[in-house]
């Protein structure tokens, strides 16, 4: 009997062994999938980026951007990504991180990426943590609040990466810095 069970034993543990390890390649094999997906996305931009730039300059106006909207092949690709091709302007003011005017490559695949698809909850906790704070921070300069507002995370880290741990709401907002876009005046 015992040595029954010293054989089934261990044979249980070779599938437990291999399951396990495939488990590893699967996981392994998923992210090498997952980055060339990635890579692939970057391409595609990169090459719409360049049939949008008619100057050729390597930057996009916000008048070719505009202009190429009329092409049928960048109405496809926009509305495949999930993207409202609604309010271009708009869009257009979102890619251009820097202000300049201009979009470059950079910009342009970091924030397409961004841009695609559906908000997620972890998008909309955050920007209620920052319409939070924006309205503390109003209030304690027109004098309704004597206590300054509590600063946000540093959302630097976030805006560059989509793998960021989302914000649980104005509770987890407690220390760090305030937004760019935002100057605290006392």
């Amino acid at each position: 009997f015992i040595n029954l069970f010293s054989v089934l034993n261990i044979v249980t543990g070779v599938f437990v062994d291999g399951a396990i390890e495939l488990g590893k390649r699967d996981r392994v094999m998923m992210i090498q999938k997952q980055g060339k997906k990635r890579e692939a996305f970057a391409r595609h931009l990169v090459e719409l980026l360049r049939d949008m730039d008619t100057s050729a300059e390597g930057v996009i106006t916000k008048e070719e951007f505009l202009a190429s909207f009329s092409r049928r092949e960048v109405k496809e690709f926009m509305q495949a990504l999930s993207i409202d091709l609604d309010d271009a302007s708009n869009m257009f003011s979102l890619l251009d991180r820097n202000g300049d005017g201009t979009v470059d490559i950079v910009e342009f695949v970091m924030g397409m990426e961004k841009l695609r698809g559906e908000a997620k909850s972890s998008d909309i906790h955050f920007l209620i943590a920052q319409c939070g704070y924006i309205t503390d921070l109003l209030k304690h300069q027109q004098g309704y609040s004597p206590q300054p507002p509590t600063l946000l995370p540093d959302n630097s880290a976030r805006l560059s990466s989509k793998s960021s741990k989302p914000s649980e709401g104005r509770g987890a907002a407690t220390t760090a810095i305030a937004p760019a876009d935002v100057s605290v005046a006392e």
